[in-house]
C-alpha cells in the first residue's frame, strides 16, 4: 500500500500591520528553508547572501524521512522529483569489503507514512529551494556579507550591517551563516569558535561512465544504493546522483589540515589513496578515477546558549548553532526542521487589523514565538550532535573485540539500542526519522504532550450559528468535496442532486459525455431546478415560471422575455460549480465562484494513484446498489471526529471488536485526508478486510472485496447533520455476503449515531467546555480540529481585514453597476437587522 501524502502548506494571508519584515543572513539550506517557511507564514522575507552569486557548489546530500516530510510540506516534492535518486538499500561493510548488515530503505520509510529516503546533489536541492522562495515572493540579495546585527533601543527592530557599510532594517533577523559564520559570536558578545572533531572529509564527484565498464563497480550505478565501509580511524560512504551520471563519494579520515588557515583546502589524490591502502579493492578502483579532490575540516557546535536576542528581534539557527558531524546524514535535516518550526511559530503571531507589530502585545508574542522555537529545537539538535559523535567512535573502531561486538549487534534481529546502523536503532530511529515539526509545535509529540496535553475545541464551536455560517464561508464554499462515483452516470441526462451545508447543487451528464455541475438555483427567482435526488432528463426546466436550461447550463427558454428589450440569455446561465473526476472515477466539486483558491492536486496530492484506490476496479467490478441516509441531532464536526478514531470501538462497537485487532488500529492524517489502518484478527474471514479513507471535509470511502460505500457526513445546521450512504456491490458478492456486510455497517452507524447525539446534548448544555484528547488514539480528531481551526481563523482574519465584511467565496461576482446597487441594498438590510437587534427586549439591560 502506497503511503499517504504529506499535507502541503498554503501561504497564509496576514494583515499588513501584523506582517513582519524578516532578514535572513545566509542563502544556504538553513537560510532558504527558513525563507520558504516564513514566507508561507505570511511574512515578508529578504535573504542576504555573502557570495557574489549562488552557484553550484557541494556534492551529495542524503534526505531522510524527517527531512522529506518538511520538503513535501513546503510544496517541493514535484520540483525535486527530477533531481532525486531513489536508493533501495544501505549496505554496511567492513573495511576489507565483508558485508556486516543492511537497511531496506523502503521498509524503513514505511514506518513513517508519506516519507522517503532520497539522494540529491546539493546544488540541485539548493536551486529548488531558491526557486520556491522566489515563487513565494522572497527577495534575495547577493554580495552582502554581514558583519554584525544592531538591535534598536526599544528592541522592536534589528539592523543587519554589511562589511561595506550597507544596512538593512527589519523586525526580525534570522542568522543562518553556517558553522564558520561570525554572527553567533556577535550575538553572544564573545568568542565562540566551532569545535574541531579530529576528522576531515575528502569529497569526490566521479563520472559514472568508466564505472559502468567495470562489472564490480557497475552495480553501484545501475542499482542505486548507499554503501558504507567502516575501518580503523576512517570510513567511506558513496551513492549515485543525477540519474546515474555522477557518483558521490566521501572519505572520512583523521584531520591533518594545518591549525591556522582555511578549513577547506586542496587535497592530494595520492595521499588520499594511500590512506585507504588495503581496503576493499572496489574503493581502490573508485579512487583511481579521481583527478582532484578537496578536503574539509569537520567541526561541530553544541549550541549551549540562548539562540535569540532578549529583544526577540534576532535569532540564530542551523549549523551556526548546532553543526553536527555528517555521520547521521542529518545536518541538512536539522536545518530544514529549524526553518519549518520557526515558520510555524511565526505563523501564530497576532493577525488582526486592530493590532500593530510594534505594540507590546505583538512584541511579547514575537518573543514567545522565539522561545517556543528554541524549546522545540534545542534538545533535539543536541541529541543529533551527541549521536554524531558516538557514530564517529563506532564507525572508526580498530579490528578487535569492540569492533566484533559492534558488528554482532548490527546483525542481531531485532537490533538493540545503540547499534551503529543508527537509522534502524530502536532507541533513536523513531525519534530521528519520525519527527513531525507540526506535532512538535502543537504539543503532540511525547515531550510536548507531557507539558500540555491536547484538548478539544470548545463546546461553543458545536452549537454556534455564527460559527456554522463561518464554516460555510471558509470551508464548504472553498474546499473540494468528494460526492459520488462517475459510474452513477451511464447516459446523457443522468443527474444527481446534493445539499451540503445548505448549498444546493446538482451534477448532470451532457451530450458530450462530460459531467457538469451547477447550483440548483433558477436564475430567475431562485426556485430549485432539480426536484429529486436522482433521475434523467433531456432538459432542465424550472416549474416556477418555466425557464429551461440545456445540459451545459445555457438558458434555452425564458417565456415571454423575448419581448423584453436587451434581455441577454447568455447572462442568465445556470451558476456553474467546479467538477473534478479523479483517476479512480470519484467525482469532486468545489463551489467557489471563479478560480478555486484551493487546488485539488495540492489538497489531495495524487491520492487517486495510491494502491488503495488503484487496486480496485470501481467502475468495472462494482455497481451502484442503493442509497440510505440517517439524520442526527449533532454538529457535523462531532460526527467527523467520531468517525476518525477507534478509541471508542472497544466499548461501543461489538462487531468491530470481534473482527479487528483494536490495539493496532491507527489513523494516519496527512494533507486533505486520513487513512485508517485496520488489522483483522487472524481467524476473521477475508471479506472484513477493508480500506477506509476519510477526505476532508465531509466524505469517507470504505472498500472491501464485497462492496464499497461512500459516506457523506453533511452539516444541516449548527446542531444537525445528515449521513448519506451510497452503497456499491461487487459483481462477485453473493446475496448472503452483501447482506451481512451491509448489516454490519448499518449497526455500526446506528451505534455511532447514539454516541454523537448523546455528546451533542451536553455540548449544548453550557457546562462542558472541552476535554483532554489522547495524543495517539485520537490523532484523527486532533488533526481534524486543527485543520478546521486553521481554515476558519484564516478566513475570519481576511474578513477582519475588510472591515468585518463577510466573504462568501461561492457567491458569483456581478457586473459593476449591479454590484453597486446590490451593496447599497445589502447595507440597508444590515442596518435594519442591527436596529432590530438593539430593540430586542433581552438586550434592553
Amino acid at each position: 500500500m502506497m503511503a499517504p501524502r504529506i499535507h502541503i502548506k498554503q501561504k497564509q494571508s496576514r494583515c499588513p500591520a501584523c506582517q513582519l519584515h524578516i532578514l535572513i543572513v545566509g542563502a544556504g539550506l538553513a537560510g532558504l528553508g527558513s525563507a520558504i517557511s516564513c514566507a508561507l507564514a505570511g511574512h515578508g522575507v529578504h535573504v542576504l547572501e555573502a557570495a557574489a552569486e549562488i552557484k553550484e557548489i557541494g556534492a551529495g546530500i542524503q534526505v531522510l524521512p524527517n527531512s522529506s516530510r518538511v520538503l513535501q510540506y513546503w510544496g517541493l516534492e514535484e520540483v525535486l522529483t527530477p533531481h532525486m535518486t531513489h536508493p533501495s538499500v544501505c549496505n554496511f561493510n567492513g573495511w576489507k569489503g565483508n558485508k556486516i548488515s543492511h537497511l531496506d530503505f523502503h521498509e524503513s520509510a514505511s514506518h513513517y507514512p508519506g516519507t522517503w529516503y532520497r539522494d540529491f546533489h546539493r546544488a540541485d536541492l539548493q536551486r529548488c529551494l531558491m526557486e520556491r522562495a522566489l515563487e513565494l515572493g522572497v527577495q534575495i540579495t547577493c554580495n552582502a556579507r554581514i558583519r554584525t546585527v544592531r538591535v534598536s533601543n526599544d528592541g522592536a527592530t534589528a539592523t543587519a550591517i554589511a562589511v561595506d557599510g550597507r544596512q538593512w532594517e527589519s523586525d526580525l533577523v534570522i542568522g543562518a551563516d553556517g558553522v564558520f559564520g561570525k554572527l553567533t559570536e556577535e550575538l553572544l558578545g564573545r568568542s565562540d569558535p566551532p569545535v574541531k572533531t579530529g576528522d576531515l572529509a575528502y569529497r569526490l564527484l566521479l563520472s559514472t561512465e568508466d564505472m559502468r565498464k567495470d562489472p564490480e563497480l557497475a552495480p553501484f550505478v545501475d542499482k542505486p544504493q548507499v554503501n558504507y565501509w567502516l575501518g580503523p580511524d576512517a570510513h567511506a560512504v558513496n551513492y549515485v546522483l543525477r540519474g546515474g551520471h555522477l557518483f558521490n563519494m566521501v572519505l572520512l579520515v583523521p584531520d591533518d589540515i594545518p591549525e591556522t588557515g582555511a578549513s577547506t583546502i586542496e587535497g592530494n589524490v595520492e595521499e588520499m589513496c594511500a590512506l585507504f591502502k588495503g581496503w576493499d579493492p572496489r574503493i581502490k578502483k573508485l579512487l583511481k578515477l579521481c583527478q582532484s579532490v578537496q578536503k574539509w575540516r569537520l567541526c561541530i557546535r553544541f549550541g549551549d546558549f540562548d539562540w535569540s536576542h532578549p529583544s526577540g528581534s534576532w535569532v540564530m539557527l542551523g549549523d551556526a548553532v548546532h553543526a553536527t558531524l555528517p555521520y547521521l546524514a542529518s545536518g541538512a535535516g536539522m536545518a530544514f526542521e529549524d526553518g519549518a518550526v520557526l515558520g510555524e511559530c511565526l505563523s501564530r503571531l497576532p493577525n488582526r487589523p486592530n493590532i500593530m507589530k510594534t505594540s507590546p502585545e505583538f512584541l511579547n508574542a514575537k518573543k514567545h514565538a522565539l522561545s517556543v522555537f528554541q524549546q522545540c529545537r534545542k534538545e533535539r539538535t543536541k541529541m543529533v550532535v551527541d549521536r554524531g559523535n558516538i557514530q564517529q567512535y563506532l564507525y572508526h573502531l580498530h579490528d578487535g573485540p569492540e569492533q566484533q561486538e559492534r558488528d554482532r549487534k548490527m546483525q542481531m534481529i531485532p537490533t538493540p539500542e545503540g547499534e551503529a546502523l543508527a537509522w534502524r536503532d530502536p532507541g533513536l530511529a523513531p525519534k530521528l526519522l519520525g519527527y513531525d515539526h507540526i506535532a512538535d509545535y502543537l504539543g503532540l509529540s511525547s515531550k510536548a504532550a507531557e507539558k500540555e496535553p491536547p484538548r478539544g475545541i470548545p463546546a461553543s464551536w458545536y452549537r454556534s450559528e455564527a460559527m456554522y455560517h463561518l464554516e460555510r464561508r471558509a470551508i464548504f464554499s472553498k474546499h473540494w468535496i468528494l460526492l459520488t462515483h462517475s459510474s452513477r452516470f451511464t447516459k446523457q441526462g443522468d443527474f444527481l442532486s446534493f445539499t451540503v451545508a445548505n448549498y444546493s447543487f446538482f451534477l448532470i451528464k451532457d451530450r458530450d459525455g462530460s459531467i457538469n455541475g451547477f447550483h440548483n438555483i433558477c436564475r430567475h427567482r431562485a426556485f430549485p431546478i432539480v426536484q429529486t435526488r436522482s433521475g434523467s432528463t433531456s432538459i432542465l426546466s424550472c416549474k416556477y415560471h418555466g425557464w429551461s436550461y440545456g445540459l451545459k447550463g445555457n438558458l434555452s427558454k425564458a417565456p415571454r422575455f423575448e419581448t423584453v428589450p436587451e434581455f441577454d440569455k447568455s447572462q442568465h446561465e445556470l451558476l456553474p460549480i467546479h467538477v473534478h473526476i479523479d483517476n479512480a472515477g470519484f467525482i469532486w466539486v468545489n463551489l467557489q465562484a471563479g478560480e478555486p483558491d484551493v487546488k485539488w492536486e495540492d489538497e489531495f496530492q495524487r491520492i487517486d494513484e495510491q494502491p488503495r484506490m488503484q487496486d480496485f476496479d470501481f467502475a468495472g467490478d462494482y455497481t451502484y446498489d442503493h442509497y440510505w441516509d440517517m439524520e442526527l441531532e449533532a454538529n457535523w464536526k462531532g460526527v467527523i471526529e467520531n468517525y476518525n478514531e477507534c478509541y471508542h470501538c472497544a466499548t461501543s462497537h461489538p462487531l468491530i471488536s470481534q473482527v479487528s485487532d483494536l490495539p493496532r488500529y491507527r489513523v494516519e492524517p496527512t494533507a486533505g485526508y486520513m487513512e485508517h489502518h485496520i488489522f483483522n484478527k487472524e481467524q476473521i474471514d477475508a471479506q472484513f478486510k477493508r480500506a477506509i479513507t476519510y477526505f476532508f471535509p465531509t466524505t469517507s470511502v470504505t472498500v472491501t472485496g464485497k462492496f464499497f460505500y461512500i459516506q457523506r457526513m453533511i452539516p444541516v445546521s449548527a446542531t444537525k447533520s445528515k449521513i448519506e450512504n451510497e452503497v456499491y456491490r461487487h459483481k462477485n458478492a453473493t446475496d448472503k455476503e452483501f447482506d451481512e456486510i451491509n448489516t454490519f455497517y448499518r449497526q455500526v452507524l446506528e451505534e455511532d449515531k447514539e454516541l454523537c447525539v448523546g455528546a451533542q446534548s451536553n455540548l449544548g448544555g453550557g457546562v462542558f467546555v472541552n476535554g483532554e484528547l489522547h495524543p495517539n488514539k485520537e490523532k484523527g480528531p486532533i488533526y481534524f480540529q486543527n485543520r478546521v481551526k486553521e481554515i476558519v481563523m484564516q478566513h475570519r482574519g481576511k474578513e477582519e481585514q475588510q472591515g468585518e465584511q463577510e466573504i462568501w467565496p461561492a457567491v458569483p461576482k456581478l457586473p459593476g453597476t449591479m454590484t453597486e446597487k446590490l451593496v447599497e441594498e445589502e447595507q440597508f438590510c444590515s442596518q435594519v437587522e442591527s436596529a432590530s437587534c438593539m430593540t430586542r427586549p433581552e438586550l434592553a439591560w
